[in-house]
């Protein structure tokens, strides 16, 4: 957002900032300068690799100075309005205002569950990294969930130790707020060789000899180690987090077996092995929306309508597809949950390492931005909700993700940046759409006194023209969020005020 920002930062030295950044003051420690970006979201593509890219706009800094001795150091960049609070409050009003409809967040990605390998408490993400881009510190996580009033969703780190498991357990219990649940999932896709997690569970199942374990393995011996061993780790990381919450607390935790939504047999292979379904509140499967046909270089010839009839055709089968998995959770009487959903518009092959074809990114992209998205996600969230996939705020489902650009390897994003306007986002206003009749799980409605909204507009994804009227002044209202900021002592002069006027 454009705006006065602040650069602070301890001991000597001098900061050079350029591209859409101007200095406006220096002092000891402080630097002022302003900020209008100049991104044009045509640029978000480069036409020779077909990804996000916006040449050279932003904020350029460079250290250009420094005492050897007193070297400068802790540079921190403040948003507009936010250096007296940034401490205390580290998210930004637009992030919690569009999230803050949601039941439930999952912490996967900003975990960094996909690629970071913690394996000790002490390597956990701190709040004093200089960077939470490879992932966000526990606290932060806590923190949110405490201010929106959701319920967390943690993926345990594949090569987390019992301590670790022990201690993100303990924090949790002593930080949380006592109203939301917590869901625990051991990692995130652990049959899905293509991630770290795949090939560590694989390869702890051969170690341990698990296909030798019990029964004969119901699926191929080249699969059934990292399925058994998924199992395994996953019974004893929710044995750990029962243990530190106890009996007495153990309805504040939802124990989430993930599994392979395409295949039953793996399924089986992993509620069955050791008993792991005996510690599991739900199944966890995906609900994404696809294509009846594979999106090949072919697409490249197809117009957004046909896309729209590929995406209204694959409807019923995916409906139906879900019939086996619920006959297998049925077997140890638990029911399936959507750790992630939504349209799924991405070459096959690209995610893996394979090229895109520029032309089908394009038609994708322009699919995930057309209106006709808002009613096809809509009546593809009641086809989940058919399915039984999801079921409101106690099987909540969890739409991936929340916000994101869009490029050859997905229009993932429901935002494609956090103050987008609701207009420009079908996919987000499907979501919130459908939150209004339980389809995916949500928190009450906010209400919002009249005096400072314009009533014709509903209370979620408020755009800045939004705000009219006199201040406001009629609050605490219910819905409203707190955040903690910098106190003020306002005095003013009534002298003159009519008599009995307040």
């Amino acid at each position: 957002a454009p705006g006065r920002y602040v650069a602070l930062y301890d001991g000597d030295g001098h900061l050079d900032f350029g591209m859409d950044a101007r200095v406006m003051s220096r002092r000891k420690g402080r630097v002022d300068f302003s900020y209008t970006p100049t991104c044009n979201p045509a640029c978000w593509f480069d036409k020779a690799n077909w990804q996000p890219y916006c040449t050279d706009n932003g904020i350029y800094i460079r250290i250009r100075q420094l005492n050897p001795a007193n070297p400068m150091r802790n540079i921190r960049l403040i948003m507009p309005g936010f250096v007296d609070r940034y401490e205390a409050m580290p998210f930004h009003p637009y992030y919690l205002k569009s999230l803050e409809r949601y039941a439930a967040l999952r912490f996967m990605d900003m975990q960094g569950t996909n690629h970071r390998v913690d394996r000790t408490w002490a390597d956990r993400a701190l709040i004093s990294h200089r960077s939470f881009q490879d992932a966000t510190p526990i606290e932060h996580m806590l923190l949110l969930a405490n201010v929106l009033g959701a319920d967390p969703w943690f993926c345990m780190p594949h090569a987390a130790d019992d301590d670790y498991v022990r201690q993100f357990a303990m924090l949790t219990l002593r930080t949380l707020r006592e109203d939301v649940v917590i869901y625990i999932e051991y990692s995130n896709e652990v049959w899905n060789l293509m991630f770290p997690q795949g090939k560590y569970a694989q390869a702890q199942g051969i170690a341990l000899n698990l296909t030798s374990v019990g029964p004969p393995c119901i699926t191929g011996a080249s699969e059934c180690p990292r399925y058994r061993y998924h199992a395994r780790r996953s019974r004893e990381v929710f044995t750990i987090w029962a243990g530190v919450f106890g009996p007495q607390l153990r309805h504040r935790l939802r124990f989430v077996l993930s599994t392979w939504t395409i295949s039953v047999p793996a399924t089986r292979e992993i509620l069955m092995f050791e008993g792991a379904y005996k510690w599991a509140d739900f199944v966890g499967v995906t609900g994404y929306l696809g294509a009846v046909s594979k999106i090949t270089s072919a697409w490249s010839a197809k117009m957004i309508p046909q896309v729209f009839e590929e995406l209204y055709s694959a409807l019923t089968p995916t409906e139906t597809s879900y019939q086996g998995l619920r006959a297998a959770a049925a077997q140890y009487n638990l029911t399936l949950i959507a750790y992630e959903a939504g349209p799924g518009l991405v070459q096959d092959g690209v995610i893996g390492g394979g090229g895109a074809t520029g032309a089908v990114t394009e038609l994708l992209v322009a699919a995930a931005r057309d209106s006709r998205m808002e009613p096809f996600y809509r009546e593809g969230l009641r086809a989940l909700r058919r399915a039984n996939v999801s079921a409101g705020r106690e099987r909540p489902l969890m739409a991936f993700s929340s916000s994101g650009p869009f490029s050859k390897f997905g229009s993932w994003g429901h935002l494609e940046y956090t103050r987008q306007p609701p207009a420009q986002a079908p996919k987000y206003r499907a979501v919130q759409r459908a939150i209004e009749d339980s389809t995916v799980g949500s928190l009450p409605r906010t209400t919002l006194p009249t005096a400072c909204f314009d009533p014709s507009l509903a209370p979620w994804g408020l755009g800045d023209s939004a705000f009219v009227g006199p201040p406001a002044v009629a609050a605490p209202a219910a819905g409203d969020r707190w955040m903690v900021g910098k106190e003020y002592t306002i005095v003013w002069d009534a002298e003159g005020a009519a008599a009995g006027s307040q």
